[in-house]
């Protein structure tokens, strides 16, 4: 008894593709995403600056609304190139250092306050006491804070002529604008 070989079904008649082809090509197509890598390096000032005024504008943020909440007054230090945190110890009536800093990511950019004069009309606005002149920017309990505004420029010399604004009112929330 001789076994007739089934015929080989047309191209028209297959079905789909095998568990094994479709296997060999994934691993294939996975081999050459893992040969090539994609290197993302921030090198556009201004994106340099964007970046770093938004980070600077949510670390602020977070401090005021970490004052609010926890209850405590918080004192912001600035300069160039750093931010430090401090806070008020009520029983001592002085500000301690909280280790708690903030920089910008890239060394060409420079940040400076620049205090706006409060309206002593408003009652919202925190009040100007000695203890409060020790430190730049004040974060009180009750959710206010000393008004200021932080120019974030870069400092490499390039021809990029945008610098960018952080604004703070006392009251609201911190504003972003271009210089």
């Amino acid at each position: 008894m001789r076994l007739k070989p089934k015929p080989a079904l047309s191209y028209a008649q297959q079905q789909g593709f095998t568990l094994l082809e479709l296997m060999v090509v994934l691993v294939i197509i996975g081999s050459l995403l893992g040969m090539v890598t994609v290197t993302y390096q921030v090198d556009d000032d201004e994106e340099v600056l964007v970046q770093t005024r938004q980070s600077l504008r949510l670390f602020l943020q977070h401090k005021i609304d970490q004052s609010w909440l926890d209850g405590d007054t918080l004192g912001a230090q600035v300069t160039a190139q750093e931010i430090s945190i401090k806070l008020f110890d009520l029983e001592t009536e002085t500000w301690e250092d909280t280790q708690v800093t903030w920089t910008p990511d890239e060394d060409e950019v420079e940040i400076i306050l620049a205090s706006i004069d409060s309206d002593e009309d408003e009652e919202s606005q925190v009040e100007q006491s000695d203890l409060v002149k020790e430190v730049d920017i004040a974060f009180v309990a009750s959710g206010e804070y000393t008004p200021f505004e932080i120019e974030v420029n870069l400092t490499n010399g390039s021809d990029l002529k945008l610098g960018y604004w952080l604004t703070g009112d006392g009251v609201n929330a911190l504003k972003l604008s271009e210089n």
